[in-house]
């Protein structure tokens, strides 16, 4: 297990993988632990990462209250958490090429492209991501005319990357880092 310090009063997290063990204050998950930076917020409502109940593979919308992340599209902050194996990841709400919900995205098994690290495509417009860094990477396009149609129509547009949070678990308390 690797540990990483955290900013201010985050003493300790401890990155990727499982949940907080029994009897410990602390322990973060998700991805980017390890870049630094960014302010934590707490997670409005949410005691421990435990308590967001997540499903292998099963995209679970959290409302976050979190006022860098609320938008017209987004009142409450919401963010998208995803368990895959033994590590959790958490990002953006909204697919960063058409800014649908990635609720009913899929959680795609790492290709070469991603190393040892799983996709996410958009059921909407197809564009996959890195899980982990939030790059775009190729798409894992399916068949069918809607999907090929929308496909195409968000092509042209300019390649963003998904934004990535961190999440960490203090004392009773989720906080998200976005980063900023």
């Amino acid at each position: 297990m690797s540990m990483k310090r955290g900013r201010g009063s985050m003493n300790e997290f401890r990155e990727g993988g499982s949940s907080s063990s029994p009897g410990k204050n602390s322990a973060g998950l998700g991805q980017n632990m390890s870049q630094g930076g960014g302010k934590w917020y707490p997670v409005e409502g949410v005691k421990s990462i435990e308590d967001l109940d997540l499903a292998e593979g099963k995209i679970t919308v959290v409302p976050t209250k979190i006022d860098a992340l609320t938008q017209f599209t987004n009142p409450e902050g919401a963010i998208s958490v995803v368990k895959y194996g033994s590590s959790v990841y958490c990002m953006s709400v909204g697919c960063a090429s058409c800014e649908i919900p990635l609720d009913k995205a899929e959680v795609l098994e790492p290709s070469e492209e991603t190393g040892n690290e799983p996709r996410l495509s958009c059921s909407f417009c197809q564009a996959t991501y890195n899980l982990r860094t939030g790059e775009r990477v190729t798409s894992a396009g399916k068949g069918g005319l809607m999907s090929g149609m929308m496909k195409g129509l968000f092509s042209k547009q300019e390649s963003k990357p998904l934004p990535v949070y961190a999440l960490g678990e203090k004392k009773g308390q989720v906080f998200l880092n976005t980063g900023n």
